[in-house]
């Protein structure tokens, strides 16, 4: 464990500081950051500097950038966090995926920043944490715990006992998480963009109701005949008649089919063509030159309305969610950083839990099985207080940065389901390319967004069987040890590992070791042929062969012993079992 010694900067401001050590016990030191300001303050930027010796580190971590290289110091590689945005967590990594040191902070809340970079002269790590990088309410004081961790323990145990150590010891509690969210769901999102159409949405829900999709996601479109893809027409939120027809109705309609339904609306955006901008005209964030501004929710009337328009949509139109988009677009500017008249919080920070509570209270008094969707950025501890699904940013297409995205967001979302970027896909491509979308996705919930009465036959066989796996096991994918390896390959192998049974995927080469009497492997590499280590469960055993598309392609009864070699086709399975 390093000898750490603390440096404070406050610019000369002359506010007292201290860095006093709470405990250092196993390898994990705490330690209590104060800051004494003398009387009720709006805090400028105050860095709290700190070594870390280099020794076996290969890499760095953090939530905003996955695993990456490390970086000098002179290259600006930090973590930033607010309660709308990030979490304050960064990590190192060892040779053998093993941690070196994880960086937390108990405030998960006050903008701050976590810096890190070598130094080329000493061969350390110059770490800094700066916070109050943006305005918060005036204070007397400031408190917040360090948490340093030098365990010599897997990487993504350190990142996981972090997120348990803020629902733990530092008040965060994880909001309630309906079956519903756990479950695969339909997109209009890259299938439709705002090009909706009541009779075929209906058409679509259909396709994915029969292959074992549990809720559909209607996106944006719903509430205006633009489809220019912007946000000038948001802000009032009535339908479309001509995209939706009668909501209500639609909403039965898809009941019926035995989905639920999730509507997609835009938080903080008011468009240039909506009643609501003249309404709130001098309580927006941002700049009015533009089509559309951000509500500043430390106005008392906008978290009014903003809650009164999602209410008034669960009564009327007996919704079962909302995809709640652009939260971590409530940022100051300049011209927008100082109070003004009318504002009853003066802290934008504070403002937005307050809006996050009085929502997520109203829609829950309505429905206690609401869900609610947060994606990235906004997935940090408070935001896991209001929201009960996070997916992964848009990446369409983009099969790598999904498997990344959510390998990162489960290291850091405790219960919370982790859902997938939306999956989509071109038509020509072969059922193995379709499926390296899905099975780069396996370990989060599944989003699929295809025009499925469009899809080629071999494509639909493929979500039908993969599918139906993934659902039949999603307790074992959700809930079991998640086993993120090879991180600086990009999570290589992930192994999702319960009591008797475990689900592995294989993204490129390399022995995969069994360590339970029930084994899958997903073989998502570029050869057919892979590697199973059977020495901890050696003896008499079954091994079945499928392709991706479901199809049983051999049975063996033999013994297993040591490391064998399989031919599995390319997105097929082996599933293999000790007798």
């Amino acid at each position: 464990m390093n000898d750490i010694d603390f440096i404070f900067n406050d610019g000369n401001k002359g506010y007292k500081m201290s860095a006093e050590t709470v405990s250092a016990n196993g390898g994990i030191i705490l330690t209590e950051i104060n800051i004494d300001f003398g009387e009720d303050t709006i805090p400028e930027k105050v860095r709290l500097d700190f070594r870390i010796d280099i020794t076996d580190i290969k890499a760095t971590w953090s939530p905003s950038k996955a695993a990456h290289e490390l970086y000098a110091n002179w290259y600006k590689d930090e973590q930033c966090s607010r309660a709308a945005s990030g979490a304050p967590i960064k990590s190192f990594i060892g040779y053998n995926d093993y941690n070196v040191c994880t960086i937390a902070l108990s405030d998960c809340k006050t903008p701050l920043v976590i810096r890190s970079g070598v130094n080329e002269e000493d061969a350390v790590i110059d770490c800094t944490v700066e916070f109050f990088t943006e305005t918060i309410s005036p204070i007397k004081s400031y408190k917040t715990l360090l948490r340093l961790d030098f365990r010599h323990v897997p990487y993504y145990k350190s990142i996981h006992d972090s997120q348990f150590w803020w629902h733990k010891d530092c008040g965060f509690k994880n909001a309630y998480i309906p079956e519903t969210a756990r479950l695969p769901m339909y997109s209009t999102w890259y299938s439709f963009h705002q090009q909706l159409s009541p009779s075929e949405l209906i058409s679509e829900c259909k396709h994915a109701a029969n292959l074992g999709m549990k809720a559909v996601i209607i996106d944006d479109g719903w509430q205006t005949k633009d489809n220019s893809r912007g946000y000038a027409y948001c802000g009032d939120w009535e339908p479309e008649p001509g995209k939706v027809g009668d909501m209500a109705k639609l909403v039965s309609d898809i009941h019926k089919l035995g989905m639920k339904v999730i509507l997609w609306y835009s938080v903080p955006f008011v468009g240039k063509y909506s009643k609501a901008w003249k309404q709130f005209e001098g309580k927006f964030l941002d700049d009015t030159n533009r089509e559309w501004n951000c509500l500043d929710p430390r106005f008392p009337e906008v978290r009014e309305y903003l809650t009164g328009i999602y209410k008034k949509a669960a009564l009327d139109w007996k919704l079962d969610g909302f995809k709640l988009d652009f939260i971590d677009s409530f940022i100051l500017t300049p011209e927008t950083a100082n109070a003004k008249p009318g504002h009853d919080i003066t802290s934008l920070e504070d403002a937005i839990e307050r809006l996050l509570n009085d929502i997520t209270t109203a829609l829950k008094e309505i429905n206690p099985n609401i869900c609610i969707e947060f994606r990235q950025s906004y997935m940090g501890p408070l935001m896991l207080s209001y929201g009960n699904m996070i997916r992964v940013g848009d990446c369409p297409g983009d099969a790598l940065k999904n498997r990344v995205e959510i390998a990162s967001l489960r290291l850091t979302s405790g219960k919370c389901p982790v859902h997938s970027d939306m999956m989509m896909w071109n038509y020509k491509d072969t059922p193995e390319g379709a499926a390296r979308q899905l099975i780069n996705s396996f370990f989060a919930v599944p989003q699929i967004s295809v025009k499925l009465a469009r899809a080629p036959k071999e494509h639909i066989d493929m979500l039908r069987f993969y599918l139906d796996f993934w659902s039949k096991n999603h307790r074992l994918i959700l809930d079991g040890e998640f086993i993120p390896l090879y991180p600086d390959q990009k999570y290589a192998l992930i192994i999702s590992r319960g009591e008797s049974s475990e689900i592995a995927v294989n993204y490129s080469t390399g022995i995969y070791k069994i360590e339970r009497h029930r084994a899958t492997l997903i073989n998502c590499g570029n050869s057919e042929t892979v590697y199973i280590d059977t020495k901890k469960i050696d003896g008499y055993g079954t091994v079945d062969i499928y392709d991706c598309m479901g199809t049983h392609i051999d049975h063996v009864s033999s013994y297993l012993e040591g490391v064998i070699k399989f031919n599995v086709p390319i997105c097929g399975m082996v599933v293999i079992k000790k007798h």
